[in-house]
């Protein structure tokens, strides 16, 4: 394990000592906020069989299950009462191009009948039905009184929000379809809807 000094304690300090108890020694000194930001990185190359695999990070740009390289940060945080935390960030890029990966899973327009996706959606609507006549209420009883102008500000506005969600299902629709086209040619058969619905979803 590398030596990241702070002061005078390590990272091995860290692990091996009561955390409350380092953070309760050092917190009068200036190496503090250093200490509380500690970071650890780690990078894998990983492989993988380049057969369809519905739920295996998929490269958009070469259309292939490449090798990638799996990048893992972690953030361990103490505030002044002694309290810690850890915080880990994982994403995956191409061996070759350098891009990010996901899989096909996460693009799948099925992801937006599972209960928290859809659940988002119900709340997207109801602000957007709540917040859209109240921001045209705003620009009519505002110092605008030409209604050109104040219509030239609010249906842009509204056809975006309106046109939001359709356009990102429809984007994720294209993505799913580009890697179900390439899957299929290799013999790949898609799972039915409650089957998808009911595996683990992974992002990444």
């Amino acid at each position: 394990m590398p030596r990241l000094w702070h002061g005078n304690y390590n990272l091995r300090t860290l692990f091996i000592c009561d955390i409350p108890a380092v953070v309760s020694k050092i917190r009068s000194t200036t190496q503090i906020t250093r200490f509380m930001n500690a970071k650890f990185s780690n990078v894998e190359l990983r492989t993988q069989t380049p057969n369809p695999n519905y739920q295996g990070v998929w490269c958009w740009k070469w259309q292939a299950h490449t090798a990638y390289h799996f990048h893992a940060k972690t953030r361990r945080v103490h505030s002044n009462d002694g309290a810690s935390r850890v915080t880990t960030y994982a994403n995956f890029t191409c061996e070759f191009c350098h891009k990010k990966m996901y899989t096909p899973q996460a693009v799948d327009p099925i992801v937006f009948k599972r209960p928290a996706e859809r659940g988002c959606l119900w709340i997207y609507g109801i602000l957007a039905t709540l917040g859209l006549p109240i921001f045209y209420c705003f620009l009519a009883v505002g110092p605008i009184s030409n209604l050109f102008l104040i219509l030239a500000i609010y249906l842009p506005v509204a056809v975006t929000v309106i046109a939001l969600p359709w356009l990102i299902i429809r984007w994720s629709a294209k993505k799913y379809a580009t890697w179900k086209s390439w899957a299929v040619q290799r013999g790949w058969k898609e799972p039915k809807r409650k089957k998808r619905l009911k595996m683990e979803f992974r992002q990444f």
